[in-house]
């Protein structure tokens, strides 16, 4: 029987960006945004700026001392290290393009030998006719699990029909649409939670 195939995102659900990135933000221009303030998964509405200068708040953030040293959540690493002795682990992002040397590195550090790949799609691109969405490489790699906290890419991914699981971490961003895909299920809690939802779900997988 072949493995299952399981995909990370890595904000908000193995590093807690959002959060960080807020802390940053607020230090560095004045503001006093809370996370429960981010109902919606666009920066931009929530800070009331352009998205092209969201853009450019996250590629300063990139750089920052912040971002460059932040650690995961805890209880995660413990986590992926369970799971890799029975399933196969990825990490999917779309973490932009500017940054995807730093995010592999990381995680080469913070999680060594846990991810057999580290993938990206293009959903923070605009200039082009193409963007590899997180459903395509649900997709080519033959992913059956995803575990995402933004809602849009959790949908996306549970219509792809090699993926037979969702796991979307509750969030105040992720809170537009009560009635989800049926292959979404939604966590809420700490990182155990999720750890022992997966581990029985895999349990019982067929």
């Amino acid at each position: 029987m072949n493995r299952i195939r399981m995909g990370f995102d890595v904000d908000d659900v193995i590093y807690p960006t959002l959060e960080v990135l807020f802390n940053w933000y607020n230090r560095t221009r004045g503001f006093n945004f809370a996370i429960t303030d981010h109902v919606t998964y666009e920066l931009s509405t929530t800070w009331k700026v352009s998205r092209k200068k969201v853009v450019q708040i996250v590629l300063e953030f990139f750089k920052s001392v912040d971002f460059l040293t932040m650690k995961v959540y805890p209880f995660i690493k413990m986590s992926l290290i369970r799971l890799t002795e029975i399933i196969d682990l990825f990490s999917v992002s779309s973490r932009l393009l500017e940054v995807r040397k730093h995010t592999k590195k990381v995680l080469n550090i913070d999680l060594p030998n846990i991810f057999q790949g580290v993938f990206f799609s293009d959903h923070f691109i605009d200039n082009t006719k193409y963007k590899r969405k997180k459903s395509d490489i649900c997709e080519e790699y033959r992913l059956n699990i995803i575990v995402e906290d933004c809602l849009e890419y959790a949908l996306e991914c549970a219509r792809v029909k090699v993926v037979d699981r969702v796991y979307l971490l509750d969030s105040p961003w992720n809170q537009s649409q009560k009635k989800i895909h049926r292959k979404v299920r939604r966590i809420k809690g700490d990182r155990r939670k999720l750890h022992n939802s997966l581990v029985e779900y895999i349990k019982n997988y067929k």
